[in-house]
Order: structure tokens, then sequence, then C-alpha cells
């Protein structure tokens, strides 16, 4: 009887953890088959009758939590994927905002730097108009330079990069 009562408390234990249909329960099948053997009829009839009920009952049970299982194994996994889709848009976001974030500051770089090739071609311009102005009267040769200078100078702002 010990026996029986160990190995299908162990049985039902295993069955309501979710191992089912994996022969577990042929020890238990040898302990009822040995007290009926060995016992008498009423004690039979009686452990027969308790397997039963304890037996059904598992099944039952098994057979509500089973499902039950299975629909939060299925709503988990659901949701794990839909967190897997969720970051994998906000990780393309984050890329797309980040290469953004580059083109812009490139574009302020170049715009920095064109600028200040602007600026220093204009001031020597500016300068050498300066000079053509102030030697136009005394020293025609050097106004014509200066205004070649500031004419190449022009030129040379406005060709575009090889």
């Amino acid at each position: 009887m010990l026996v029986v009562t160990v190995t299908g408390a162990a049985c039902a234990g295993w069955a309501l953890y979710g191992h089912i249909g994996e022969l577990l329960n042929l020890p238990v099948i040898v302990a009822l088959y040995t007290v009926a053997v060995q016992g008498d009829r009423r004690r039979t009839v009686w452990t027969g009758a308790v397997a039963a009920v304890v037996s059904g009952t598992v099944a039952l049970l098994v057979g509500h939590v089973v499902p039950v299982l299975l629909g939060e194994a299925v709503r988990t996994r659901r949701e794990l994927l839909h967190e897997y889709e969720a970051r994998a848009a906000r990780a393309e976001e984050d890329r797309e905002r980040e290469a953004a974030r580059r083109v812009h500051e490139e574009r302020v770089r170049i715009a920095r730097e064109l600028h200040d090739i602007v600026a220093h071609t204009v001031t020597a311009m500016t300068v050498q108009a300066g000079v053509a102005l102030d030697a136009l009267d005394a020293r025609p040769e050097i106004s014509r330079k200066a205004m070649r200078q500031v004419r190449d100078s022009g030129k040379e702002a406005v060709r575009e990069p090889e």
C-alpha cells in the first residue's frame, strides 16, 4: 500500500507538472497489480476505487490545466514577439535619427567651410579693390594688377571643385 501511495502521488505530481503519456504511470500499474495479487478482494477494490478517483481527478485537472498552460505559453510568445518587433522598430528609428543627425552635421560642416572660403575670398577681393581704387589715378598699372586679382579671385570662388 505504501508503494501504491508513493508511486501514485509521484505519478499524479508529474502529470500535474505536465508530463503526460511518458509511461510514468508504469510503477503505479505494477504496484496496483501487486496489491491485487497479494491482498484480499476488499483492499483491492478500495485501492482500485481510490486510484480511479485520483486518476480521474488528475485527468480532469490536467485536462483543464493543459489548455490554460498552452494558452498562456502562446500568449507569452505573442507578447514576446510583439516586444521584439517594437524593439526592432525603435532600433530602426534610432538608426534613422542618427543617420539624419550625421547628415545634418556634415551639411553644417560643409556650410561653415564654404562660408570660411567665401569670406576669405571676398575679403581678399575687397582689399584688392581698395588697392585698385587708391592707385587708379597715380599708378594705373598697380590698379590694373589689383583688378585682375579681384577678377581671378571671383572666378576661383565660383569655379566648381574638381
